[in-house]
């Protein structure tokens, strides 16, 4: 979902995402065994409380591949904001911009991290 549906599939083709367009108004996004269906369709309410993870192997690695895109230049509302410690884990945040879902990409830990 996306209020500028064309704005959003230029991030995600920026952030290296492979497109496949199903229809004018529906693309499936796919990389590093993501996928996600990105259409032309907008509810504000619906918007305000979706949130995308993203696992990779390398949290830092990813931020700082984020920070040599300068998607916040070239997007006026992304916002990239610092790798954050959480008790399970480091995540990096970045806030696509006001009309796409928050992002979040976190790092990629064992199966037992999670199963003792």
């Amino acid at each position: 979902m996306s209020k500028d549906f064309d704005v959003s599939r230029s991030f995600y083709d920026a952030l290296d995402f492979t497109q496949t367009v199903i229809n004018g108004n529906l693309s499936l996004y796919e990389r590093d065994g993501v996928s996600f269906y990105l259409q032309r369709y907008y509810v504000k309410e619906w918007l305000e409380n979706t949130m995308l993870f993203v696992v990779v192997d390398d949290v830092h690695q990813f931020f700082q591949h984020l920070q040599e895109l300068k998607l916040d230049q070239i997007y006026p509302s992304v916002k990239v904001l610092p790798i954050q410690k959480e008790e399970w884990g480091e995540v990096g945040l970045f806030q696509l911009y006001s009309e796409s879902p928050l992002v979040a990409c976190t790092q990629r830990f064992p199966y037992h991290h999670f199963h003792t």
